[in-house]
């Protein structure tokens, strides 16, 4: 149990002084509220004042978020919008600054009549008095372009006036300004409900109910109108206006517009007097004031006062559910009254809520402060970043005004003393002259007259006595042409006596005859033995007495030339070439390529023909350029081939095939026709049907179709290819693509190309050459590819009929695989190729060696210089 307490220990001291007992007891020491002790006030408010003070919190940070949003993005534009504007007042001046003038209006003029007068008084150009006159004239061109250099740089100058009176810097500075005012309108706004809310919160953890409605915030506005200037400015008016009356003399001082003082609010540069240089300081009037204005707006503290304690009527009881609502009213006026005038109760120490209350203000107020400060560093450094950008812009602008006069002073300078240069020299100005944005160019590409052609000799070939020249060549190819035209536009082959006619023309040379002779030294009066020799040589079983234009042609081209005909190795080589260029679904050499590619073909050896140009050269007072036989030799040779092009081979074998299947039908409808004219012990009545032949008639005829000599072919006794009509059909014309008209048949090039010194020679060359893989032996061929090399098929013209009946000088396909196998030991049929010993003992047989052998023209007419 508890011990009673000491009475005595309670007592005060016998010794105490009376006055000492009466004094007020000691107050306890100030505990403030803990932060960890907020969430128990804050768990006690009621539900309806919770919710009222989280919407006005969720109000607060939802209006302060999205105001600055807005506020940034409005910043960033205007950023975008002063940058771009910089920008777009420095293109349009340097347009401005770079506009034609007259300057080069005066220069070409200037020029114009100086080339006149030297070309009309060359002479006078040499005198000393002319070249006086000349450079004053060019004294007076410059005293006219340096007139235009002034007045040009006098209306540069009043543009860039223009320009910094625009007041352009001020309407930024404005959009800043009200930026920034806007700013500090939110912080303003933001604080006043920062510290509503904290207020309410600790009201109603006080449970003194909610307090009264703090008044709004002062209105944040710099650029609000004020009375009190326009008034003194009245007055300052007036003062002036007396000075004026009483002092006329006086000096009058300029008068402000409102504008310029709208302007000096806003921004002024104050020029520093201890430096001439142009350097200062910015000033910006209007920022001190706004933060004047916004500090105003610090909500002020108040001493705690307890609420008096009254019995409320029964009349003013409320709803408590409608307590929490309502906002703190006044209290009657009566009331007031009554409350002056009872004595005011001794001060009470205040709550620890209220203590903190008055704290989180001043913490609050500190933040505001420094907020504003913020914003005030912020809005310095913006504002001095457009206004240095401004006065920067507009010093650049002044220095390219500048820069602009020196360069052109500097350019007319040049311009003069190229001029008179020219003057010293006694010449034309045959240059252009341009005075160009501040610059003099001199194009030595744009001349003011034509200069004097370098003379450059023309390529000239040697004469050799013994060699046909290009232009011999045109000539013989022109000659040729006229008489091949005058048969048939499609002729390949001329008469002999018509060639004879020609070469008589061409070689005859008369003493009175004046005209150039166009052929060889030794070609001149050849006489006609000599000239019918030589076509003999051209001539061959299945010729008729005519001659392949082609063929010669390329004989006299190559005849004595260096390089002579290509070799294998050589036409191998252009067969790579060749086939590089050949078309995706083409077959060797069964295409056609253009005339520039047959131009560019190594066919022929370069230095062999410039070692013979050093042995002919030709008789001139100045060498002549080097003359390139082989590139003109390949132009001349397309120029013969795309005149004299062959049809395609395909098509020609086709012509072959039906040429033989026309033959053979007509031949039998010949003997059904002989044999039904002959048979006159028919037994049959005149009006019944033709009954077969008997098998005793064709005795009577005096031939039998399966021993005929030229269609038989020994196969067991009866030929396979002639035993009465052709059983297929006949053979239909193969579809074929028109080549352009510029376009060189290959296989023509090739199987000319191919011809060898002997018949074996060439064979050989056409097996190795005209072979579809490049890579063979050469030793036998397909036989469709050897039927074509053989008879030269797409290459020369095909013979005429020469019996008469219209069978074919050359033999189809089937008909030439049959006779290789009866006659010659082939095995065609077995195998399906030639080899290249029965084709050249076939050839042979035939008589075909012409067509592979070159004619021996050098023997007739040979080297002799």
């Amino acid at each position: 149990a508890a011990e009673p307490a000491d009475p005595a220990a309670d007592a005060p001291p016998a010794d105490a002084d009376p006055e000492t007992t009466d004094a007020p007891p000691v107050e306890p020491p100030f505990e403030a509220v803990k932060l960890d002790e907020l969430p128990g006030f804050v768990e006690k408010i009621e539900d309806q004042v919770f919710s009222m003070l989280m919407e006005e919190w969720c109000e607060l940070q939802g209006d302060f978020v999205s105001s600055l949003q807005q506020l940034f993005n409005w910043h960033r534009c205007h950023l975008a919008d002063f940058r771009g504007g910089l920008f777009g007042m420095k293109q349009r001046f340097a347009e401005f600054l770079q506009r034609t003038d007259g300057k080069q209006d005066m220069v070409d003029d200037f020029v114009l009549s100086f080339n006149l007068f030297t070309e009309e008084y060359p002479d006078m150009r040499k005198q000393d008095a002319t070249k006086a006159e000349l450079h004053l004239r060019t004294d007076e061109l410059r005293q006219r372009l340096c007139a235009e250099v002034e007045k040009q740089g006098s209306e540069n100058l009043a543009q860039l006036e223009v320009l910094q009176t625009s007041r352009w810097l001020e309407s930024q500075t404005e959009v800043l300004a009200s930026q920034v005012q806007h700013a500090v309108q939110l912080e303003v706004k933001r604080y006043h409900a920062c510290c509503q809310l904290l207020t309410d919160f600790y009201y109603s953890a006080l449970c003194l109910g909610l307090p009264e409605e703090h008044e709004p915030p002062p209105k944040v506005d710099v650029f609000a109108p004020q009375e009190l200037e326009e008034a003194a400015d009245a007055k300052d008016k007036k003062k002036k206006d007396d000075k004026k009356k009483k002092d006329p003399k006086a000096e009058e001082e300029p008068e402000i517009s409102p504008e310029e003082k709208a302007a000096a609010r806003l921004c002024k540069f104050i020029p520093d007097e201890e430096q001439p240089s142009g350097e200062g300081r910015w000033e910006f009037p209007f920022l001190a004031e706004l933060m004047e204005q916004a500090v105003k707006a610090v909500w002020k503290l108040e001493d705690f006062v307890p609420p008096s304690i009254e019995v409320p009527e029964e009349e003013e009881k409320e709803d408590p559910k409608a307590k929490a609502k309502a906002k703190g009213k006044a209290k009657p006026k009566d009331k007031a009254k009554k409350e002056e005038e009872v004595e005011k109760p001794p001060p009470q120490p205040a709550p620890a809520l209220f203590v903190d209350l008055q704290q989180a203000l001043l913490a609050e107020r500190v933040t505001f402060r420094q907020r504003l400060q913020m914003i005030h560093r912020w809005a310095i450094r913006r504002l001095h970043q457009a206004a240095s950008s401004t006065r920067t812009t507009f010093q650049s602008l002044n220095d390219w005004v500048m820069l602009r006069r020196h360069k052109d002073l500097e350019s007319v300078a040049c311009l003069v003393d190229a001029i008179k240069e020219q003057v010293e020299n006694e010449e034309f100005i045959k240059t252009k002259l341009c005075l160009n944005n501040a610059h003099l160019h001199q194009r030595p590409n744009t001349l003011l007259r034509a200069p004097i052609p370098p003379k450059v000799p023309p390529p000239v070939e040697g004469i050799a006595p013994f060699r046909w020249t290009m232009e011999q060549l045109e000539n013989l190819l022109e000659v040729v042409n006229n008489a091949a035209s005058a048969i048939s536009p499609t002729c390949r082959m001329l008469p002999n006596y018509t060639m004879l006619g020609i070469l008589q023309q061409l070689t005859s040379a008369d003493g009175s005859d004046k005209r150039t002779v166009k052929v060889p030294a030794n070609w001149r009066n050849s006489g006609e033995a000599k000239l019918k020799q030589l076509l003999a040589s051209f001539e061959h079983v299945y010729s008729s007495s005519s001659i392949d234009i082609v063929d010669f042609l390329l004989h006299m081209c190559l005849l004595h030339s260096p390089s002579g005909w290509p070799p294998v190795n050589t036409l191998m080589e252009v067969r790579q070439v060749l086939e590089a260029q050949a078309p995706k679904d083409a077959v060797w050499p069964d295409f056609y390529v253009p005339a520039k590619v047959v131009e560019s073909l190594p066919l022929f050896d370069e230095q062999g023909e410039e070692s013979f140009a050093k042995k002919f050269k030709p008789i001139t007072s100045v060498a002549p350029k080097t003359f390139d036989r082989c590139k003109e030799q390949l132009r001349w040779v397309a120029k013969v081939l795309q005149r004299y092009r062959a049809p395609n081979c395909e098509h020609e074998a086709w012509s072959l095939e039906v040429a033989w299947y026309d033959y053979r039908v007509q031949r039998h409808e010949e003997s059904e026709r002989l044999i039904e004219m002959l048979d006159d012990v028919r037994s049959t009545p005149a009006d019944t049907p033709r009954q077969p032949p008997i098998d005793n008639i064709p005795a009577l005829l005096g031939h039998d179709e399966t021993e005929a000599p030229d269609d038989t072919a020994s196969l067991g006794g009866q030929s396979t290819w002639s035993m009465g009509r052709p059983e297929k059909p006949r053979p239909e014309e193969p579809v074929l693509r028109e080549p352009p008209k510029d376009h060189i048949s290959v296989r023509q090039l090739m199987a000319y190309l191919c011809q060898g010194p002997t018949t074996e020679d060439g064979l050989a060359r056409a097996f190795a050459v005209l072979a579809p893989n490049p890579g063979s032996s050469g030793t036998s061929l397909p036989l469709e590819t050897a039927h074509r090399a053989v008879f030269s098929l797409g290459c020369r013209p095909l013979p005429p009929s020469s019996n008469g009946d219209g069978r074919p000088e050359f033999l189809a396909l089937q008909k030439f695989g049959e006779e290789l196998d009866t006659k010659f030991n082939g095995s065609a049929k077995v195998t399906g190729s030639v080899g290249k010993a029965e084709a050249q003992e076939f050839v042979k047989a035939l008589s075909l060696g012409r067509r592979h052998r070159r004619a021996e023209v050098e023997k007739i007419f040979p080297k002799v210089k």
